[in-house]
């Protein structure tokens, strides 16, 4: 068990090398370079890393990147990368075998905590596959679209998948941005160039959350914007960020923040300036980024929870996700069918209905 962010950091190898033998594509959020970054940012004081590492002999067979902290008053595991990371599981060889699982139960049991935290465990998760869902309370229940590019992508806007009239206005919107001059869609790979535009997204989309009045704590944290421009700027990291824009004028009014990995492309962020949303950025972005996403060899684009109807709009089909929270004590139990089951999610609710300021520093406070 690894508790040190030094010990954390002298995994580096080894761990890149679990993962690209190992790692399915949506396991980008457990990436050492992802985490690295997360470390950086988002450990603080309250947390402390609890990696559960198993070995094969002087190989690495798995790794259960997790942190413990105080929450509710229980003894809480979380995953390493919340709440930037979208899907929480571990690393796994996928012949580790049955002792290897066994091991890594007792590990968990030692550690004499009360609840595991799983948010956004995905149904083909590594986390699934060996049962360690098992005896879960489940908070919410969340489906995860995504699209195949091969039909999404035509040779001069939306492909195939889309009907005439959609392909229509695709064009229009095009000609609306533009208005007298030429609108430019680019793309950035990592670097000092894709790190300030991250900025600039991050500050956009808190611009458009602002005129929606919606909460969203975990934008409005000034470690969402520091770590995004931080991963942008990041040449090395194997799940690698790219930096989609519509650009008029020489400036960006609009911005889309995705990821790479192992055939997948995973949109994060995507923002639009006020000021050329009436015209429909918003969807030509979208189509931009599916383009560059394909242009670069992935095969398909993961749009991510919740399902939102204009995601589902480009959807081929969804993956289903769940919120858990494994008990591992009495007390646990106890927390999770009289508090976490039902009361949380009636919380979760009633925050909704409060003003956006208020829901974020109410956050913040709980740490949830």
């Amino acid at each position: 068990m690894v508790d040190t962010v030094e010990g954390f950091q002298s995994l580096q190898d080894d761990w890149n090398a679990l993962a690209q033998r190992s790692a399915a594509p949506h396991q980008l959020f457990q990436d050492f370079g992802f985490l690295r970054h997360w470390v950086s940012h988002y450990l603080g004081a309250r947390h402390r890393l609890q990696i559960i590492v198993a070995y094969r002999g002087t190989n690495i067979v798995a790794i259960l990147p997790l942190v413990r902290q105080r929450w509710l008053g229980l003894d809480t595991l979380r995953f390493m990368g919340i709440p930037v990371a979208r899907f929480s599981d571990l690393l796994i060889d996928a012949d580790a075998g049955e002792p290897v699982v066994q091991a890594l139960r007792a590990k968990i049991g030692a550690l004499r905590a009360d609840i595991i935290d799983a948010p956004l465990v995905r149904q083909d998760s590594a986390f699934v596959r060996v049962g360690f869902d098992q005896d879960a309370a489940v908070l919410s229940r969340l489906d995860a679209p995504f699209c195949v590019l091969a039909d999404r992508i035509g040779d001069d806007g939306p492909g195939p998948a889309y009907s005439a009239k959609i392909r229509s206005n695709y064009r229009r919107r095009v000609r609306n941005l533009a208005g007298p001059g030429e609108l430019l869609m680019r793309q950035y790979q990592a670097g000092p160039e894709a790190a300030g535009l991250a900025h600039a997204a991050v500050v956009m989309k808190k611009a458009w959350l602002e005129r929606e009045k919606i909460g969203a704590p975990t934008l409005f944290d000034p470690r969402f914007e520091a770590f995004f421009a931080r991963m942008a700027g990041d040449q090395e990291a194997l799940a690698s960020i790219n930096v989609s824009t519509l650009e008029r004028d020489e400036r960006p009014i609009g911005i889309d923040l995705s990821f790479d990995h192992k055939g997948h492309c995973f949109g994060h962020v995507i923002a639009t300036d006020a000021c050329a949303e009436k015209d429909g950025a918003g969807s030509v972005l979208v189509h931009h980024v599916f383009a560059t996403a394909k242009a670069r060899g992935n095969t398909v684009f993961e749009l991510l929870t919740p399902a939102s109807e204009h995601k589902m709009r480009h959807a081929d089909g969804v993956t289903k996700v769940r919120d858990l929270v494994i008990p591992l004590s009495v007390k646990g139990r106890i927390a999770c069918q009289a508090l976490l089951v039902h009361g949380l999610p009636a919380a979760k609710s009633l925050l909704r209905r409060f003003p956006a300021s208020l829901t974020r520093a109410i956050a913040s406070r709980t740490g949830y």
